[in-house]
């Protein structure tokens, strides 16, 4: 069986959206647990692939269980609504297809651990 995660962004205007979601992409191909995965990415709008695409894609390769993995600091329209919409629609072209979708990224203490370390860059460097 093919099995595939497709981190989802937002999507930018801004060249950086599209670099963070790239390393994420790379970081996770590298991570042994994810060896029988394929690891694509896909932007809900302005940048390329959208996740419509990929999944379309994903699934006339043969792949039946795919998982979307949300890079989204919250619940919000595209979490609740947008991404929702796509992947019923791709489901019912789809036929038998499994797409899960994780939880945003929310209350994580980890956050915290990352909000401080860049407050302390901003408090060693004099606020620069």
């Amino acid at each position: 069986m093919k099995n595939a995660i497709v981190i989802v962004g937002h999507g930018s205007n801004l060249p950086f959206n599209a670099e963070v979601l790239k390393y994420l992409k790379e970081i996770l191909e590298q991570d042994d647990t994810f060896q029988n995965f394929r690891i694509e990415i896909g932007f809900v709008q302005i940048n390329s692939p959208s996740l419509s695409a990929v999944l379309e894609r994903l699934i006339e390769e043969g792949y039946q269980k795919i998982i979307i993995a949300l890079v989204f600091i919250s619940r919000g329209v595209h979490t609740e609504k947008d991404i929702k919409e796509i992947v019923t629609n791709v489901k019912k072209k789809a036929g038998d297809v499994e797409i899960s979708i994780t939880e945003p990224i929310g209350k994580d203490i980890r956050l915290v651990e990352i909000i401080k370390n860049r407050i302390h860059e901003r408090i060693e460097t004099n606020f620069q």
